[in-house]
């Protein structure tokens, strides 16, 4: 296990252990490159951001409404800025602030996929070429436009996008969402393409070339998923009712014209609320808001029973695939809820597993076939957030009252329409705005093993279960000036104490010295007015007892 040195440029080249990494936590440079504060990382000032990460170099970007058009900044995987710390400019429209404020309140302007290469693909509704209601001054239809920024920042589909859709004089294309076809395309779904009862799906090699398009009846389209074949699960729309499509990576469809019924996808997330089963079909989250799970087997009948847990569920729900066919999904009643279904429709926890009482909130994203999920807590301030992870039988793997993950005295958080991710490590990435300070967009990143800013990079750095491990790491940062995070694992239940003491061996500060449950924890270390030199501090549990020093410099 190492940490960074938050100014070791010998220790950022070497990059191979689970890293600390300094621009997840207090290195701050000039206001035009990344800054952070208590593991935050800030992006830049803007609204309604898009993520994604790379699944290959784990690479960050992000993509944002600016004043004047659409911009992308990209992080490596530890928090260090890429394209010289610059914003790239996918579109510099002048109608940018128009698309932000046709955002509100969804947040949804458009969609943003990995190209698979380090890179992004975007695509967004446009209005350079609308006409205008002179009653209250709104565009009358709208343009699809594509983007592609490579990974080393380049624009590659022209400076201001490339169109594929019709005239805006045909109104609006509202946008269905765009997956890859993991063969090198992707594909993406909007309406009124001609005319306003037809929507269509179009097939786009990485270079921006239209492979094929396929037209469907219907007002709306949602491209819900896509699976490792290249095959894509399509809802449309009519007039009335609704149907579930399967069309193959060549525009052929695979199932019939006569069914009835859409994929349960919830519409409103963006992002998929339904995922491939693994065998040619697919499971999903009822749409609007609605409580109820449904499969689809590979030849479009629907495989089990609709599993309606509407009369728990209140507001809005999140949900995560189990890497086993099946799905997680959390909703907030009294207090927030997870349930697991199986791929065979099958419900897991019985009763549904409790975060913990009078939290709320719906986001959760896949770790080591469990759950980590990200909360509120309704007596603990609107805007504090807390972490919890939970392995695939339902027990918690962090402390019960759940890892402190943002604490702060902003009185507002405005969220995008997807706000958490993983970093292909087993870990979480949150994204969030915070309204109250200039709308500065805000990264925070947890670890699968609990500890906010760990970067894992060797399998062997996950941390052991926990009733067999009893740990003290190095403070992070250390050297320190002022603040520093100890971070420590025990096993079972026990008094904890932690304190520091100076080289004379005299006790300068106490951080516990209560009854902790097993679990792993981080506190942050203050030291003011001291002057600089070695400091030691002393994890005892148990029955045993860790040392190890640090260097506070002033």
């Amino acid at each position: 296990m190492e940490r960074w040195h938050p100014f070791s440029l010998k220790n950022y080249a070497k990059k191979t252990l689970t890293s600390h990494h300094p621009y997840f936590l207090h290195h701050k440079p000039k206001r035009s490159m990344a800054h952070h504060r208590g593991h935050r990382l800030v992006v830049d000032y803007g609204s309604y951001p898009y993520l994604v990460v790379d699944e290959g170099d784990q690479s960050i970007t992000i993509a944002y409404l600016a004043d004047n058009g659409i911009w992308a900044k990209k992080f490596d995987k530890y928090g260090y800025p890429l394209w010289n710390g610059n914003h790239v400019v996918l579109t510099d429209t002048a109608y940018g602030g128009l698309i932000n404020q046709l955002a509100w309140p969804s947040g949804q302007w458009g969609a943003v996929i990995s190209d698979g290469n380090g890179g992004i693909i975007i695509a967004w509704e446009d209005f350079r070429h609308s006409t205008f209601n002179d009653f209250d001054g709104y565009p009358e239809g709208s343009e699809v436009y594509l983007q592609r920024v490579d990974r080393d920042g380049n624009i590659l589909y022209g400076t201001n996008g490339k169109l594929i859709s019709s005239p805006a004089t045909d109104g609006w294309h509202s946008i269905g969402d765009m997956k890859p076809d993991y063969n090198g395309g992707f594909y993406i779904g909007f309406n009124r393409d001609s005319t306003a009862e037809i929507s269509v799906l179009k097939h786009f090699d990485l270079d921006g070339n239209l492979l094929w398009d396929k037209y469907f009846e219907g007002l709306y389209m949602e491209v819900c998923t896509t699976n490792k074949d290249g095959e894509v699960f399509v809802n449309i729309n009519p007039t009335s009712g609704g149907s579930r499509q399967k069309v193959d990576f060549d525009g052929k469809s695979l199932w019939p014209d006569t069914l009835v019924g859409e994929i349960n996808d919830e519409l409103e997330y963006r992002w998929g609320g339904s995922y491939p089963d693994g065998k040619g079909g697919v499971i999903g989250v009822g749409g609007a808001g609605e409580l109820k799970i449904r499969g689809v087997d590979s030849t479009g009948q629907y495989a089990w029973d609709e599993v309606d847990l509407n009369e728990q569920q209140q507001g809005l729900i999140g949900y995560a695939p189990d890497t086993k066919g099946g799905l997680y999904v959390c909703w907030t009643e009294d207090s927030m809820r997870i349930q697991r279904i199986e791929k065979n429709g099958n419900v897991k926890f019985n009763p549904p597993l409790k975060i913990q009482e009078n939290a709320s909130g719906t986001d959760i994203i896949q770790s080591d076939g469990g759950v980590i999920t990200i909360y509120g807590r309704a007596y603990d301030g609107i805007a504090n957030l807390y972490a919890q992870k939970f392995d695939s039988n339902g027990v918690k793997q962090w402390p019960d009252s759940g890892i402190a993950f943002h604490i702060t005295e902003e009185e507002f958080l405005w969220w995008p329409v997807k706000r958490i991710f993983s970093d292909f490590n087993d870990g979480a990435i949150f994204l969030w705005t915070e309204c109250c300070n200039g709308n500065q967009i805000l990264l925070k990143q947890i670890s699968a093993n609990g500890i906010l800013g760990e970067v894992i990079t060797n399998i062997q750095d996950k941390k052991q279960p926990l009733t067999t491990t009893f740990k003290l790491y190095q403070n992070y940062p250390n050297p320190f000036n002022n603040s520093t995070f100890i971070s420590f694992q025990i096993s079972s239940r026990e008094k904890v104490t932690l304190i520091i003491f100076n080289t004379l061996g005299k006790e300068i500060a106490t951080l516990n010295d209560k009854g902790l449950a097993p679990g792993f924890y981080s506190p942050s270390l203050t030291l003011e007015n001291l002057s600089s030199g070695v400091y030691y501090y002393q994890l005892k549990a148990g029955g045993q007892t860790i040392t190890k020093k640090m260097l506070l410099i002033q």
